[in-house]
């Protein structure tokens, strides 16, 4: 068989080998060592208390029938250290009341002398997927909760800061809300944030993608159905709505409903209840509402293609998401976060970021905005082989030249001169600041205005906080962000 290396890390797994008989002890140290295993072997259980009061193990193999303590008082000592070690208990008898009292308190299994080693390493096999199956669930549970941290959203520009504040003044109320804006915004993301910060965090966040649904699932999907209830229905399965009870429905897309599924998905909201297809009892649930969309629902109310009745139902308050390049101070930290999160994920080093690079990335107008992004990171990732990201990981479409007008501004829609100059001045003082690494007192001289007017402009864009010098920090909380 293949060694442990392959089914853990190497050397993982420190086991502590209780057994008074040498003939048995030094074969099985001898075994599990040559699988990887760091072994501790003694000889009786005072002894074993000892190493388990000295150092922390991941499993202990004892007898039953030792000198000084007992495997049981093994068993229970060994449930006192902060690893939980699993504790497999053997003995030369087949008593069927030893074994049922050992699992009974605590014990991971239970083997019978004489036993094969292959018996042995079937249970340290399966020892090492369960603690890397708990180890991946602890890595994502801390994953996803840094992901949805509300201090970690990148917010440092103005209209994103205007974004958060309002799902977190939101988030504690039972209203429905439906965020709006470009693909690739982050919606979904937002989404998230407002459930966690919400009452229902508890419950489960249930996303329903509406453009993936045809009209004749719809129905079965978001309500479920009975067995029987069309061909194929072979057992009674929950929809959509139910399995939210108690939690946070997330109607994505929803402006790619029909009309006729509008209708549908209006009555279930008003009444908050509704049947299972082919049911007849009546089904009542406790459910917030939230909805996003691409599209414009207002104007879409006003063309008769999205039903008044259902917008006002949903839109108690309506989010819109700026699309990435209305988010110039954004870019940068977005960009590491990105870097960051595939590094971890593909368990590399992560590639510095050059200023230069972030500066020319901010001319480029991300028409597929986050996601956008994130597939260019994800590529200029793949392909570094070095500790610096370079442009030639990009492509060069991407890349604006580092002098002249920024291409997010140049391609930006026609505006009256104030706006656009104030889109352009956003623009250059962040690829100033990027080239200094936020250093106002040189920004503000390269610029050639004072720092206390590199200041004021900085609040008018939002981003006077995000760019403080380190003396300017005294005292002051700095967020950083993970997600768009």
């Amino acid at each position: 068989m293949a060694p442990l290396s392959e089914v853990c890390c190497a050397g993982c797994c420190a086991i502590l080998l209780v057994e008074d008989e040498s003939t048995l002890r030094l074969p099985m140290q001898d075994f599990l060592g040559g699988k990887g295993a760091r072994v501790v072997a003694v000889a009786d259980g005072d002894e074993a208390k000892r190493e388990l009061a000295r150092r922390e193990f991941d499993m202990v193999f004892t007898d039953i029938r030792l000198p000084g303590a007992d495997g049981f008082e093994v068993l229970t000592r060994a449930q006192l250290q902060p690893s939980k070690p699993d504790v497999v208990m053997m003995t030369a008898y087949a008593d069927v009341e030893a074994a049922v009292r050992a699992l009974r308190e605590g014990a991971y299994d239970f083997l019978v002398k004489p036993f094969r080693f292959a018996q042995l390493e079937t249970i340290l096999r399966r020892h090492c997927r369960e603690r890397q199956v708990v180890r991946e669930r602890d890595e994502l549970k801390a994953e996803l909760e840094g992901r949805f941290d509300p201090t970690h959203i990148v917010a440092c520009s103005r209209a994103m800061q205007a974004v958060v504040e309002l799902v977190r003044r939101v988030a504690p109320t039972q209203a429905s809300v439906v965020f709006s804006g470009e693909t690739g915004t982050g919606k979904e993301v937002l989404a998230e944030l407002l459930h966690r910060l919400s009452p229902r965090s508890e419950g489960r966040l249930v996303k329903v993608n509406c453009a993936a649904i045809p009209d004749t699932l719809l129905e079965s999907e978001l309500f479920g159905h009975e067995r029987g209830a069309f061909t194929g229905a072979v057992a009674r399965r929950r929809g959509r709505f139910e399995m939210a009870h108690g939690g946070t429905l997330f109607l994505d897309e929803i402006g790619d409903l029909s009309l006729a599924a509008q209708a549908k998905v209006l009555r279930a909201i008003q009444e908050r209840q509704f049947e299972r297809v082919g049911g007849e009892i009546p089904i009542s649930v406790d459910v917030r509402f939230v909805a996003a969309s691409h599209r414009d629902l207002a104007k879409m109310v006003k063309e008769g293609t999205f039903r008044e009745d259902l917008y006002y139902r949903l839109a108690v308050h309506t989010v819109e998401v700026p699309p990435l390049r209305e988010r110039a101070l954004d870019l940068g930290p977005l960009i590491g976060q990105l870097v960051q999160r595939t590094a971890v994920r593909d368990r590399r080093k992560p590639p510095a970021v050059p200023e230069d690079l972030v500066r020319r990335l901010s001319g480029y107008p991300f028409p597929g905005n986050i996601r956008e992004l994130s597939n260019l990171i994800e590529r200029a990732c793949s392909l570094c082989d070095g500790e610096i990201l370079q442009a030639r990981h990009f492509p060069s479409g991407v890349l604006s030249s580092a002098e002249g007008l920024p291409l997010a501004v140049a391609n930006a829609p026609l505006a009256p001169l104030a706006e656009a100059s104030a889109r352009f001045e956003e623009h250059y003082i962040a690829q100033v600041l990027a080239r200094t690494g936020g250093r106002r007192a040189e920004a503000a001289q390269l610029l050639g205005i004072s720092r206390k007017t590199l200041w004021a402009r900085l609040s008018a864009h939002g981003g006077a906080d995000e760019h403080a010098d380190p003396e300017d920090l005294a005292g002051f909380d700095e967020s950083t962000a993970s997600d768009g």
